[in-house]
């Protein structure tokens, strides 16, 4: 399967501490994809179940519409797995790139319902090699390191240690 579109599944910030979403689809557009955006953190209500409806609902309409060769999720932890079900039904790549510990749910980095969906992406990608192994038993089934990167392009600023 050639890709030429992604949906961009992440969290797009104005501050400048969490822009990973944003490196990720400047990355994509320079390598000549076609790449549309989706906020799975926008607030629509205040109540987080009511507001995760409404993404899981959104997220499959975009689909739908932008028609993605591959669908690359940056965490996604509200991400329910039977909207993933139905995305599996098309022939669509669908990875995630997960920069926390998908293990430590005491935290609130990782919840259930991201170990429920593991098994449901093609590709599961990590930042720590000692997450291999568990991730498999968990159910991902194809596991890579993926460190993290500096980006130039977002952190330019000059670093001062006082």
């Amino acid at each position: 399967m050639k890709i030429k579109k992604i949906l961009l599944v992440g969290f797009f910030s104005n501050n400048n501490k969490y822009r990973y979403a944003d490196s990720f689809c400047n990355k994509f557009i320079k390598l000549g994809y076609e790449v549309k955006k989706f906020d799975y953190r926008k607030r629509y209500f205040f109540i987080n179940f009511l507001n995760n409806h409404i993404i899981n609902f959104l997220l499959l309409k975009t689909i739908k519409k932008f028609n993605p060769d591959l669908i690359f999720f940056i965490k996604a932890e509200n991400i329910y797995t039977k909207t993933l079900k139905k995305l599996k039904q098309k022939n669509r790549i669908i990875v995630n790139f997960y920069p926390d510990n998908v293990f430590s749910l005491w935290n609130s980095n990782s919840n259930e319902q991201v170990l429920k969906n593991l098994s449901y992406y093609d590709y599961f990608l990590s930042w720590a090699k000692i997450l291999e192994l568990p991730l498999k038993s968990a159910g991902a089934e194809n596991v890579y390191y993926f460190p993290f990167a500096y980006d130039k392009n977002i952190y330019d600023k000059e670093i001062i240690f006082s």
